[in-house]
């Protein structure tokens, strides 16, 4: 029966263990946002903000033909949109003379990480304005500037009144509140510019409100300059007045950057955390012992811990108890466990996927047996189609079990490795692998084994055709299934051990090779 794995039933380790197991994907997580975040401020040059208070009068001495059948709510809109126009931007620019800031103006006050970009991007601009004529270059230097001062240009109506704000940013504060000014008395100076048209039109040009019109704007436009005024002077006497002169708080446009890096640390960590619990999820490998039962329904022997770095393979050559031999010592104990209490000698450890790390288990198992356990053992290497043994025990592989198959006898088919551990490497055949193990002769061999040992431990791990396994198996008491952790996926490990259940055999159990152990074990305890 199929173990539940209902979101309700997980406890703290389960989701320590996910997250422990998935910390890369965290820590990438962590670096990608926060990295971003870093560089996407470096990027964003402080902007500063200064407002000019405008109060519209809508009452002129032009006030019948100017705003004739236009609503309050439409004039408000109609003179924002003058502050924007070219006419007045135009005289802001000609008087602070924006069109003649050096291309890099913004790296004054930019970050070194801006600064590069500023750079390469000043470079290319300058290549195209050095083959233009002077005048093509002065037009488009005046243009640029227009348009970059309409990008920083805002109108913001207060409510229910009559009053509106101009919002000026620049990178410099106290140029924010000289562009401000001189936006909001160009701003005036326009507007009295259309009375005049008008009284113009209506009156002449010898009119003398003609004529006080043009000397009031012939003054304005001399002593235009973004400096404070006396409050009496900058109010002017256009049908819009300034009420309030550029101020600024000096404070930077938007939130606090070390306050949006904070959030990008908590963004990150949440973020991470979902992502690492949504691949865990996902991901179809075995990843405990308990998933043994939990999918693939076979009882959990034990588990091999992951081998740590410079840690050798074989358990003989470890001079000190390590969790890697006591971990070895402990399945091997279950396993024997497992042959005397249901009367077998003869054990199939077989892989559903060949694995390299695989091939040292059985040697492993055949020292522990033998030196640890003394018991008379046999290990007899089956990987008939990738034979590994002469190598990894330093054995002859002339003779072997493919020969003992076929009927030929020599007496140096058992080869002694140690005292109470024999092997039988895999030899050598022309026959199809399948055909070999399907030879009844099998059955009599192992008879014959099972007098002189106590263990018969048959490799299985590193055979390429799981076909071969369920040959050999009809001719063993037991077959023992190993699964890697993070590598062999679920339903691959299923699909191959059906065959097994479905022609009866007996499977003893399953053990979890290169097994680690993610949550640490300090933290381990206290969960």
């Amino acid at each position: 029966m199929e173990k539940s794995n209902s979101l309700s039933e997980l406890t703290l380790r389960d989701l320590a263990r996910s997250l422990f197991r998935q910390k890369y994907v965290i820590i990438i997580t962590f670096i990608i946002i926060t990295t971003g975040t870093f560089v996407g401020l470096k990027m964003q040059t402080p902007v500063y903000e200064a407002r000019v208070k405008m109060y519209i009068k809508g009452v002129s001495q032009t006030a019948g033909i100017t705003y004739q059948g236009i609503g309050s709510f439409q004039i408000h809109f109609t003179q924002m949109e003058i502050v924007k126009s070219e006419p007045v931007l135009k005289r802001a620019v000609t008087t602070l003379k924006l069109d003649e800031r050096p291309l890099d103006y913004e790296k004054n006050y930019s970050s070194s990480i801006k600064k590069f970009f500023i750079n390469i991007m000043t470079r290319e601009e300058t290549k195209k304005l050095d083959k233009l004529d002077p005048d093509m270059r002065k037009e488009i230097l005046q243009y640029n500037a227009l348009e970059k001062l309409k990008e920083n240009i805002e109108t913001e109506l207060i409510e229910h009144t009559d009053i509106f704000y101009i919002i000026v940013r620049d990178y410099d504060p106290y140029m924010a509140v000289a562009i401000a000014n001189v936006v909001s008395r160009a701003y005036t100076i326009f507007d009295q510019q259309q009375q005049l048209s008008e009284l113009a039109l209506k009156y002449g040009h010898l009119h003398p409100t003609v004529q006080q019109l043009q000397d009031n704007i012939l003054i304005m436009d001399q002593n235009l300059s973004g400096a404070r005024l006396p409050d009496l002077e900058a109010i002017g006497t256009a049908s819009v007045k300034i009420i309030e002169q550029a101020t600024t708080d000096r404070l930077p446009v938007g939130k606090s950057k070390k306050l949006i890096f904070i959030m990008a640390l908590f963004v990150s960590g949440f973020l991470g955390i979902a992502l690492a619990l949504f691949f865990d999820m996902i991901d179809q490998t075995f990843k405990s012992p308990d998933d043994l039962l939990t999918y693939a329904n076979i009882p959990v022997l034990g588990s091999i811990p992951k081998r740590r770095f410079r840690e050798k393979p074989f358990v003989k050559d470890i001079k000190e108890p390590t969790r890697y031999t006591a971990f070895y010592e402990d399945l091997a104990d279950q396993i024997f466990i497992f042959m005397k209490t249901q009367n077998l000698k003869t054990i199939i450890i077989a892989s559903p996927l060949q694995r390299e790390n695989n091939a040292t288990i059985v040697p492993n198992l055949g020292y522990i047996f033998s030196q640890i356990l003394h018991h008379k053992t046999l290990i007899i290497d089956c990987n008939l189609r990738n034979p590994v043994y002469h190598t990894l025990l330093g054995i002859k592989s002339e003779f072997g079990l493919a020969n003992l198959i076929e009927g030929e006898t020599n007496a140096n088919i058992v080869q002694k490795i140690d005292i109470n551990l024999n092997a039988i490497s895999s030899g050598n055949s022309t026959m199809n692998p399948v055909t070999l193990m399907d030879k009844c002769i099998i059955n009599e061999i192992l008879k014959e084994i099972k007098e002189d040992y106590e263990v018969v431990l048959l490799d299985c791990t590193n055979i390429k055709n799981f076909s071969d396994i369920l040959a050999m198996s009809s001719h063993a008491d037991g077959v023992i299934i190993v699964v890697n952790e993070g590598r062999d996926r679920k339903q691959v490990v299923k699909s191959a051990i059906t065959p097994l259940k479905y022609n009866k055999v007996n499977i003893i159990g399953g053990v979890l090779n290169n097994r680690t152990f993610k949550i640490p074990e300090v933290i381990y305890k206290r969960i």
